[in-house]
Formats: structure tokens, sequence, C-alpha cells
């Protein structure tokens, strides 16, 4: 059906985007688990295979990270892994929900003459994983989870439910682990993959867009995403987009603030904007910033 794919279609989607797919055993060690999930409860084999497979994975993360290690021993510098497959959380009786995660190491693009060597960050996971759900659109929520860097790290959401975690890998976990640079991983609930909002189409307009660019000043501890997330839903029809170019911090600004720089499109599709509308439209959003975010339109503030 159209507003479903199956599990080969995202594995593809990450094959065609440089990925390689691993598989790992289920069982695995319980020190492997305690770092990757905390203190949440493992479920302990009665009859393991040995001591160090004697419990059943929680997360997938685990399994990749010692197939990453393996990796590197034999010379592999550069890898991107990843993996399907059930998962036993202990949380409910008898669930094994089906993950996937991937794990990104080492340089962004692979060695060349024609752009300079760069390491993979924050940025390029969460592009990768953004390319895996689209169309759909996720949310970022900065949330914590043992595993992750605690200022590199957050929660995956689909409209309100959460639907995985990507990030940095903890600097403890990264050192117990005795790696050279830190890996950036991702894990996400494959339910939630196979499921497609069907995308809808609308006429290419006929008049051309209006920008206005806004500098607010904000607490500077604001979760940026969050307010665009809440400001996007609750817009007025013209308002086609709002989009963050720019963030300033430092000389100039009020102390414990920071300055956004955002990008407001206009777009009427029978007419074009008065002055008048023009700044009413703004001012909505103005409005909808301050009362979502305390945002004070720069040079504008006491």
């Amino acid at each position: 059906p159209e507003d479903r794919r199956g599990v080969a279609e995202i594995k593809a989607r990450l094959v065609a985007r440089g990925w390689q797919e691993v598989i790992t055993y289920s069982f695995i060690d319980p020190a492997d688990a305690a770092l990757f999930s905390g203190d949440a409860a493992a479920i302990t084999l009665l009859n393991p295979i040995s001591s160090p497979l004697s419990v059943m994975r929680a997360s997938l993360l685990p399994g990749l990270v010692q197939t990453l290690r393996h990796n590197l021993n034999h010379g592999q510098e550069r890898l991107r892994i990843f993996e399907a497959g059930r998962c036993f959380t202990g949380v409910e009786a008898n669930a094994q929900p089906q993950r996937v995660a991937g794990l990104l190491y080492g340089a962004a693009q692979p060695e060349q003459w024609g752009a300079a060597t760069r390491p993979a960050d924050f940025f390029d996971i969460k592009a990768e994983v953004e390319s895996l759900v689209a169309p759909q659109t996720l949310s970022f929520r900065n949330e914590s989870h043992p595993a992750l860097h605690p200022g590199q790290g957050a929660r995956l959401y689909l409209g309100d439910q959460a639907v995985g975690w990507m990030g940095a890998l903890h600097p403890r976990l990264v050192q117990t682990l005795g790696l050279a640079r830190t890996p950036l991983g991702f894990e996400m609930d494959l339910a939630t993959l196979t499921a497609v909002s069907l995308q809808s189409y609308s006429s290419v307009p006929h008049l051309p867009a209006v920008r206005r660019d806004l500098a607010v000043l904000v607490d500077a501890d604001l979760a940026v995403g969050t307010l665009l997330d809440t400001l996007r839903a609750d817009l007025p029809a013209a308002v086609t987009a709002v989009d963050l170019f720019d963030v300033y911090r430092g000389k100039g600004l009020p102390e414990g603030k920071k300055s956004l720089a955002f990008k407001v499109l206009l777009q009427h599709t029978e007419k074009t904007f008065t002055d008048a509308e023009i700044d009413a439209l703004i001012g909505q959003v103005l409005n909808r910033m301050a009362d979502l975010s305390g945002a004070v339109l720069r040079g504008g503030e006491s």
C-alpha cells in the first residue's frame, strides 16, 4: 500500500547513502548492556553460550560498537554501519521491538582531492536520520540518554510520538572503549519508519513571495528547534516558512542572551500583499515568538 514501506526499502535507503549492513548477536556482554542502557534491567539467559554473551540486547548499539572496534583493529578508519533487528527490553512480557540503528565513525566523506577531509559531526548524523524518514519530518528534543553525549544528543519525535535517539556517544563510553574519535549513532523504531504519510501537492504560486528577516533576543539556553516546531504548527496560512539562518552570542548582547535571525516568507495565492498586511503578519509571528519564548525584537529591548 502507498502508506507503507518495507524494511527492505529502509535498508536500501541506507545502502544508497553509503552505509553497510551488519548482523550481530542478540546476546551481549552484561558490561556492554550496562554501558548503553544505564540502570535498565537486562534480560539474563538461564543457560548462556558463554558469560560474555549472557544477556539479551536491549539496544542494537552495543553490537555495532563491537563491530566498529573489530574493523578499527583491522585498519579501517572510516565506517558507516547499520543493523535492523529485534531488541529485548524486558519492559513488558515478550516485548521484542524491531529497530534500526547505525554508527558513523571517521571522516564525513571518503578521502578525495576535491575537498578537505573533516570528521563527521552531529549534523552529518542528523542529515542521515532525516533522509531515512523523508518525506516525514522529525523534530529533535534535547533529552538525556545514558549512552549519548549530554550536549550532542537528541530524542527523535514524529509528531508527539518518540521514535528513537541520535547523537554522539558519551565521552565516558568513548574513553572506556578506547576509541580515538567519537562515533555518532542513531537508533529508531522500525514500526514508525514503515508507516509513511502520503504526500500532498499544491499548485505552483504565480505571485512572488515576500521575505522579511527578523532578529530577536532570547535566553541563551533556549532550544530553538522546539520553538520552531511549536511556532510552525500555529502560523497564519500566508506565512509559508520561518527558518533560522544565524545565531549570535557575544559582545553587545545582554548577559544570558543570544540573538537569533529568522527568514520569514509570506505567500498569497491570489493577490499581492499591501504593506499593512505584511506588517500585520510579521507582527503575528513576533507576538507568537514572544508568547512561546519571551523573544524580543533586536533594537526593541528596554
